[in-house]
């Protein structure tokens, strides 16, 4: 990370510095805890800033558990801080504290809205990233059996409990079916169990969730949609939060499961004829995280990733990018971008020096 020097005429020296915000929020959600903290930890260190980091109240010990690390490791004292408690009691102060200078949190619309709200009277800056419904687009041309098996991941990994997930497929009516057969092979032979199995599927995190996810299964149903797989308990599993990996189809694009974040394991397939409809349905939430493209022409493609409104578009894969590149979302799903070199500028404010010769 540098300045830039900048051309004022022979009269005239101007340079840029760039300095550390100073003490920095990191407010993180429980689906990665460890990952989520570090993606913002790391660039903030890097930046010369200290942190407090305040994990979900669902996950605590994984951060308490990085604090002894980073203790051990031999960090001064006060550069790497951990508060655990409730967001309306820890996260809330934590924002509005007058010392902390910089914010990152990653978690839901309602959350993020509630922490601008608060770092407003501070005039401080907050890096969010949100929720998404995010289009998973296949036209008549895609490789169905790479679209298919990239749906599936994209889906039901980590029960859908990720921001980025997809379960809102936007299908031409010509490949819709063998491309749902495809999927709905693959969820069949998906393992559900606890979290120290190593499943494919352990629980969904809380009780409130399961019952939020649940709910979205049961007002699909009501609304029409026909149920192609999944939306049960696995017979196996009596008790706990679990689901099995859930298939929509004949899903209206104005369903409440068409329109709201799940954020479980289920997929909901909406018919589109061509381009014009797929673009007009991706862009027609609030959300826009991210979204994928599938065709074997790229030049649809490339004039469809223009278009349409996500941080993110993903061609023929899914989850593409790593810690190099940015990500991060528009509309309701945020502001600011993690990762990559916009990740380390979040920390850092610019001061300019000129000097008269």
């Amino acid at each position: 990370m540098q300045g830039e020097t900048i051309p004022l005429g022979p009269d005239v020296i101007d340079f840029t510095l760039l300095e550390p915000q100073g003490v920095t929020a990191h407010i993180v959600p429980w689906n990665y805890p460890l990952g989520m903290a570090m993606r913002s930890l790391a660039p903030a260190l890097a930046a010369g800033c200290t942190a407090v980091l305040k994990p979900a109240e669902q996950s605590p010990l994984t951060a308490l558990k990085l604090g002894e690390f980073v203790a051990a490791a031999g960090f001064p004292a006060g550069v790497v801080n951990v508060v655990t408690g409730f967001g309306e009691e820890a996260g809330d102060a934590l924002v509005r504290h007058p010392l902390v200078r910089g914010i990152s949190f990653t978690g839901s619309v309602e959350t993020g809205r509630k922490i601008l709200a608060a770092a407003a009277p501070g005039i401080k800056p907050a890096v969010l990233e949100l929720g998404g419904k995010n289009p998973f687009i296949v036209f008549a041309d895609a490789d169905l059996e790479r679209a298919a098996n990239d749906a599936a991941m994209a889906t039901f990994e980590n029960c859908g409990q990720v921001c980025s997930s997809s379960g809102r497929y936007l299908l031409h009516p010509k490949i819709r079916d063998e491309f749902l057969d495809i999927v709905q092979g693959k969820a069949a032979k998906l393992s559900i169990g606890p979290g120290l199995d190593n499943p494919d599927l352990g629980p969904i995190v809380s009780d409130e969730q399961y019952a939020r996810v649940t709910g979205y299964v049961a007002e699909g149903a009501r609304e029409g949609a026909r149920l192609r797989a999944g939306g049960q308990r696995p017979r196996h599993l009596p008790r706990g939060y679990f689901i099995e990996p859930t298939i929509f189809d004949r899903v209206d694009a104005n369903a409440k499961i068409a329109r709201e974040e799940i954020f479980g394991p289920v997929g909901v397939a909406i018919d589109v004829a061509g381009e014009e409809e797929a673009l007009r349905i991706a862009n027609g939430l609030g959300y826009g995280l991210a979204a994928g493209i599938y065709t074997r022409d790229i030049s649809r493609a490339l004039r469809l990733a223009r278009e349409v409104e996500a941080g993110s578009v993903w061609i023929n894969g899914w989850w593409m990018g790593g810690v190099q590149a940015p990500t991060g979302g528009i509309k309701d799903s945020g502001i600011g971008r993690e990762r990559g070199l916009a990740g380390i500028r979040n920390y850092l404010q610019i001061k300019n020096v000129a000097v008269r010769l």
